[in-house]
């Protein structure tokens, strides 16, 4: 049974070589496939469930990839068994350029198997037809994405956390804001003209202003702590004048 067709993907002719040659690809597009293993650089066993009249069951085999010339022109040859006998496939399969596409077109023969035999061929030759469509397209629609910029889409986690975030950076921002402020130091010394009007220099007087409130509130603490047991003392002497 010969089956040919083309089929024109949107993409240069080594992107769809790879994507033909790539084991995720090829377990994300091809209709019914279940398990694909790879066996060595030319070889992939496979186990298919299709659920496409005539062909309806589950198959498994090998399938071999021949004299590859990379990015235009290799040789698959498939041999597996089916729900009731074995088949065999062997197809060319070549890649050209055409206005930065590439037209894939195949040409293969498919014998199906003697259970098969009492099926009518047109009805068989159809049910593949459609099953390659569907690959073309699945693999047409993984290049389109794989070449799109990716989208970034925000989690739940942080769609929880960026109010959190945000009330963090307007507390900073509200923080720098206090602390830019300037204080009745800083406008005392602008206004005595301490710092001759340099930022740098206001700032380093408003630093030694601060150090001498500091210096000064502590010895007028300690000052205060020296007088109030004298006081204390003198108001707990009794008076002679009244013994």
């Amino acid at each position: 049974m010969e089956i040919e067709g083309t089929y024109t993907l949107q993409a240069p002719t080594e992107e769809v070589w790879d994507g033909l040659m790539d084991q995720q690809t090829i377990q994300h597009t091809l209709p019914g496939l279940e398990r694909l293993t790879r066996v060595d650089d030319q070889t992939y066993t496979f186990a298919v469930n299709l659920r496409h009249a005539p062909l309806r069951g589950s198959y498994t085999g090998r399938a071999c990839v021949l004299e590859p010339s990379y990015p235009s022109a290799y040789q698959l040859k498939i041999e597996g068994e089916g729900p009731t006998n074995a088949f065999q496939c062997e197809f060319s399969i070549k890649l050209s350029s055409h206005n930065e596409n590439t037209v894939v077109s195949y040409q293969g023969n498919v014998q199906p198997g003697r259970s098969n035999a009492r099926i009518s061929a047109p009805l068989i030759k159809a049910t593949i037809k459609v099953l390659l469509q569907q690959f073309f397209t699945a693999l047409a629609d993984r290049l389109r994405t794989e070449r799109q910029s990716p989208v970034y889409v925000t989690t739940l986690e942080e769609m929880y956390e960026i109010p959190f975030m945000e009330e963090q950076i307007s507390e900073q921002l509200t923080a720098v804001r206090k602390s830019n402020q300037p204080t009745l130091l800083h406008l005392v010394v602008r206004r005595v003209g301490l710092g001759k009007h340099d930022p740098v220099q206001e700032e380093q007087w408003v630093r030694r202003l601060r150090q001498v409130g500091l210096v000064t509130v502590l010895l007028l603490l300690v000052w205060v702590g020296t007088r109030l047991p004298r006081k204390a003392a003198i108001g707990a002497r009794p008076d002679r004048q009244n013994v």
